[in-house]
């Protein structure tokens, strides 16, 4: 994890441990059910875990954060680790994935993270989820139309939408809002004055160019 204090994280010994432990999980899981394409360890340690521990960064300690489409765990895990004070909870629609990603919280014994195995859109009136985070994430989860549609119901006033992509635009992300506003135009409680900046940067090693849209709502 040398590779985070490229973007100014600070990695402790035992936050190292805990990656190692969850690379080497990732591995023997992905033998039996498809997790991640990406096995070799430097890939992991650096597309999965290094990408998802940067928008740490803009997450502050207390923070209720909501995963959506957490697939193996990315980027909620790893920021928990960043994180520890975080209250976490993850998202997916496949039972397998949401299996794993609930081993890697025993193995690791991280405290405040739940996995659940749901459709985001089913918990869009459940009281424990709609309007509870204040920020949401997603990596590469759907279209961006698509995902702002998801995560609106779920994030508090005043809270960020984090979506992390490969390269996008801002005539991308202004398209975006349009169709949100069209969609929710009849919809009051749940209307949001959406305004974005876009982050970009670079993995190191592989030259892998990084979008993460940041919406304030």
């Amino acid at each position: 994890m040398d590779h985070a204090q490229t973007f100014g994280i600070q990695v402790t010994p035992h936050q190292a441990d805990q990656f190692a432990v969850y690379a080497e999980e990732l591995l023997t899981w992905n033998r039996k059910i498809n997790i991640t394409t990406i096995t070799d360890p430097v890939e992991i340690a650096i597309k999965h875990f290094v990408d998802s521990i940067i928008p740490g960064q803009l997450i502050s300690a207390n923070d209720s954060v909501l995963d959506i489409g957490s697939g193996g765990g990315f980027p909620g895990i790893p920021i928990k680790i960043l994180l520890p004070s975080i209250q976490m909870t993850l998202l997916d629609s496949s039972r397998k994935r949401v299996n794993f990603q609930r081993q890697i919280i025993r193995l690791l014994n991280l405290a405040n993270i739940s996995a659940h195995e749901a459709r985001a859109e089913a918990l869009h009136r459940h009281a424990d989820f709609c309007g509870q985070f204040d920020v949401i994430i997603s990596r590469a989860f759907s279209s961006l139309p698509q995902f702002l549609k998801i995560a609106l119901p779920f994030v508090k006033n005043q809270g960020k939408i984090l979506a992390m992509k490969g390269h996008i635009s801002a005539d991308e992300c202004d398209q975006a809002i349009l169709e949100i506003q069209k969609s929710y135009k009849n919809n009051v409680s749940i209307q949001k004055s959406l305004h974005y900046r876009i982050i970009l940067y670079s993995l190191p090693n592989f030259d892998a160019k990084r979008s993460m849209v940041v919406f304030e709502c």
